[in-house]
């Protein structure tokens, strides 16, 4: 997991055996980034939600595949993170994951110079991805 504030942290592919262990690191929330079926083995939405609210978590499946996501789904990521004590982002190496937040936030009008930094600090680049948060920021 790398930590981004101190609220979202993001991550590679979890397994419903990881959340307990997530739980009893304090987080509330976790927002799974990843479609099911991406890639052989991996575990399945259904298993992770039933994981999730086994252990007392809110679990959010938000996939984000080949075909990109949608303004509402930024949206509904913005809504379903917001608020919460301790978010888990994940996707197959937390890289989605972390850009859906940035794409969100920029949205909302958020600085993107300081999301591309909070994302460097946590060992993502997604500077290369600078203009689309500003187009985002600026409703274009």
């Amino acid at each position: 997991m790398r930590q981004l504030t101190d609220s979202f942290f993001a991550s590679g592919q979890i397994s419903a055996g990881d959340i307990d262990m997530i739980a009893q690191e304090g987080f509330d929330h976790i927002v799974n980034n990843r479609p099911d079926h991406e890639e052989p083995g991996q575990p399945t939405h259904d298993e992770l939600s039933a994981a999730a609210e086994a252990a007392g978590l809110t679990y959010i499946y938000l996939p984000v595949g080949p075909g990109g996501l949608a303004a509402e789904d930024l949206e509904s990521f913005r809504t379903s993170a917001s608020g919460k004590k301790k978010v888990l982002g994940f996707c197959k190496s937390g890289f989605r994951s972390v850009m859906i937040r940035a794409m969100a936030l920029a949205q909302s009008g958020e600085d993107v110079d300081g999301l591309v930094l909070e994302a460097s600090n946590a060992g993502f680049d997604i500077s290369a991805q600078k203009t689309l948060l500003l187009s985002l920021k600026n409703g274009s």
